[in-house]
């Protein structure tokens, strides 16, 4: 049970939540130093901001809000040049605008309001592969994500479970999805990864989704290749599916017969 629970990127990922700890007592000394006075919600925001997490409405305003708050405190102070310090944080606020249309890479933001719509009293969510869309779903949900690359193998918040599973023979290792599958329930299940034609591999292990009742969603389907993985996976189990299309992308619900 120790090897099992022990290997390279766990290790890898300790480190970089080390990182990232000290990174954040460094940011907020900065701004005790300079006798920034803040709350921990603005504290909180403060770091989203520079990390570059996902904000939702109301954060995005109490952004905006602590924003300009930094930049009135430069005009007193002085501590920055003003008029770079104002591209800076015009610069953070676009970012933050932009991570908030989701989409690219992550779930748009049309999978995300399908979610809280059509599942509004759904808890815990599974989801194949983590980023930016991950921290948008945990301002709602309670997530497990299943992610190979140590890079994204780090927790998002109190609600969010991130588990290590490598690539082994095309697809997340068998025995940890296996795992994750037998002991817990699930209200919904989100496929979002492995990248590229790494998605394929779920085929060989449909069997894992034998006994699983709960909706499943496609990210991507508007892709052919991720279209047809999708089909294929529910012709063998019997699910039937139904496609909605987002701003630039599609998804797909499955479920039982």
């Amino acid at each position: 049970m120790v090897k099992y629970r022990t290997h390279p990127a766990q290790i890898s990922s300790s480190k970089r939540a080390y990182l990232i700890e000290q990174g954040n007592r460094t940011r907020i000394k900065q701004l005790i130093d300079w006798n920034v006075g803040f709350s921990e919600l603005e504290k909180e925001i403060h770091l989203k901001l520079l990390h570059g997490i996902y904000l939702d409405d109301t954060e995005l305003k109490l952004a905006e809000a602590w924003l300009n708050k930094l930049l009135e405190h430069n005009e007193i102070t002085g501590h920055y040049h003003q008029e770079y310090f104002y591209i800076y944080c015009q610069k953070l606020a676009s970012a933050a605008v932009q991570r908030k249309a989701l989409g690219a890479w992550s779930i748009e933001r049309a999978l995300l309001n399908f979610i809280l719509s059509s599942f509004p009293t759904a808890n815990a969510l599974l989801e194949f592969g983590s980023g930016n869309g991950t921290s948008a779903l945990l301002n709602h949900l309670s997530v497990t994500s299943i992610e190979h690359d140590p890079y994204y193998l780090i927790q998002r918040g109190p609600n969010h479970n991130c588990i290590f599973a490598p690539i082994e023979n095309g697809w997340y290792q068998g025995t940890v999805v296996k795992e994750v599958l037998e002991t817990s329930n699930y209200d919904l299940i989100l496929v979002d990864g492995p990248p590229g034609d790494l998605r394929k591999g779920i085929l060989d292990y449909v069997g894992l989704f034998a006994q699983i009742v709960c909706p499943i969603i496609f990210d991507d389907v508007d892709r052919r290749d991720d279209r047809e993985n999708m089909e294929r996976f529910c012709k063998a189990l019997d699910r039937r599916y139904s496609i909605f299309i987002g701003d630039k992308k599609a998804f797909a619900l499955t479920s039982i017969q």
